[in-house]
């Protein structure tokens, strides 16, 4: 779910022309990447959606890093242990 929310971000938001997305599971757990080419600045902040993945990330013990510069495009890095 987080994944999809995430790609939906960008989509709605972002006015990317690409997104990519990676999932990895190893060492008991999985680790997903969103990334997009677009204009950046994505906060993790108080009313951002961005706020609720990490909520509900953390109800399973996971993790969310957001990297958005200005201008760069956002990578949203997500963990979730699954062992």
């Amino acid at each position: 779910f987080v994944v999809l929310e995430a790609v939906t971000n960008a989509v709605k938001h972002a006015q990317c022309t690409a997104i990519s997305i990676r999932l990895e599971l190893a060492d008991d757990r999985v680790t997903a990447q969103v990334a997009d080419d677009g204009v950046g600045g994505a906060i993790v902040g108080t009313g951002s959606g961005l706020v609720g993945l990490r909520d509900r990330l953390a109800a399973f013990g996971g993790t969310l890093d957001v990297t958005s510069p200005a201008g760069a495009g956002t990578v949203v890095r997500i963990m979730v242990p699954c062992g």
